[in-house]
């Protein structure tokens, strides 16, 4: 592993580390401020609905200007900021402004550490193995951070989160994103030309970013009407953190197998069936069992959407590429998969919506399928 490559490793764990502590306990920060539920609602649509606009706008600028450096350090800066805000604001129009500088910043921090990532590599399907890292420091720090917090109080997240904001602060000096300017305008004409390409596989982002939101979004949801414990609902996440670091472990053996387009399609079939046993099966113990899926419904999806855009973007728009990706994998799919999956709960059970879910997904992939199979070049 090459220096560069140790970097971008440590980079993915400080920060999903940092994540694991904050982003779980929002919502009970913003309940204990004692906001409605539909008022919560609206504060964590923020950062995925900010990304789909965010996310490829920050990495065109980087790309453009060849100060990719500076403005990673402005955004882990910022969002940091913005965390420790979050813990110290009380009026709800207040921490309507803060989060949303929240989800600005935020939005291109895993795009710009993706970029880094496939420009540390010779070969993107060797991207699992830093991705991982990320991987395991959630799993490591989730469990640490519900301990510690348990005893000292839920502000202590914020903070914690804003220590290893400033720790990559001083990493991403180092990192090797969007360093150079670009000719911006001829690449971005250059990748015009090559839009339809693109179509197949932000197609199978979508969808993929469905099953994501739906899964991460109501999965506690889901478990406390089956009568699932608090720790219960812990091991549920470390199940899903296990299954990502075997999934990612083994990405670059998928993709080699499969390509870009049939992991995709791998990861939607996974989603499709992960969906089904929630609803078919209500039972705690199978609940935990579709977990095991998780590696398979986002770790090869994300690494095999991180090749497949490094694959389409012009040499010179590696940033704005992971960004678009990201914007659709990380915003635009979970957006629209919370928004339907809410509907469909306050028509009925957790279990009927997640059976409906993955009979859309089920549906969406299928037609999805020829396109992503036909796309030479992916």
């Amino acid at each position: 592993m090459t220096d560069y490559q140790r970097l971008i490793s440590g980079f993915y764990f400080v920060y999903y580390a940092s994540a694991a502590i904050l982003l779980p306990n929002l919502p009970l920060i913003f309940d204990d401020a004692g906001y409605s539920g539909s008022q919560i609602g609206w504060l964590l649509a923020l950062p995925p609905a900010m990304s789909i606009v965010a996310a490829p706008t920050w990495g065109a600028v980087a790309d453009a200007t060849g100060r990719g450096r500076a403005l990673l350090a402005l955004a882990l800066f910022g969002s940091g900021a913005a965390a420790l805000a979050l813990g110290i604001t009380a009026a709800y129009a207040a921490t309507v402004v803060v989060m949303f500088v929240f989800a600005l910043a935020l939005a291109p921090v895993v795009p710009f550490a993706d970029a880094a990532s496939v420009e540390a590599i010779d070969d993107t399907s060797r991207y699992g193995r830093l991705r991982l890292w990320g991987a395991l420091g959630w799993g490591l720090a989730a469990p640490i951070a519900g301990w510690s917090i348990d005893r000292l109080g839920l502000e202590l997240a914020p903070a914690l989160f804003a220590v290893g904001m400033l720790v990559l602060v001083v990493t991403s000096r180092q990192m090797p994103v969007s360093i150079q300017r670009t000719r911006f305008l001829s690449e971005f004409r250059l990748a015009l030309t090559n839009l339809k390409s693109w179509l197949p596989l932000l197609a199978g982002t979508l969808v993929v970013g469905i099953v994501g939101g739906t899964t991460i979004g109501y999965l506690f949801l889901l478990l406390r009407s089956l009568g699932a414990s608090s720790l219960t609902m812990g091991l549920a996440l470390a199940i899903a953190t296990v299954s990502e670091i075997v999934a990612f472990s083994s990405a670059g053996r998928v993709l080699g197998r499969l390509g870009v387009g049939g992991t995709m399609l791998l990861g939607i079939a996974a989603g499709a069936i992960r969906l089904l046993i929630f609803g078919f099966v209500p039972s705690v113990g199978w609940a935990l069992t579709a977990q095991l899926l998780h590696g398979f419904t986002f770790s090869l999806p994300l690494a095999a959407g991180v090749m497949g855009a490094a694959r389409l973007s012009p040499k010179g728009l590696a940033t704005t590429g992971q960004g678009v990706f990201s914007a659709v994998f990380l915003g635009l799919g979970p957006t629209i998969g919370v928004v339907i999956a809410g509907y469909l709960l306050n028509q009925g059970s957790e279990q009927s919506m997640m059976t409906t879910m993955g009979v859309v997904v089920l549906i969406s992939g299928l037609i999805v399928g020829i396109p992503l199979m036909r796309a030479s070049d992916l």
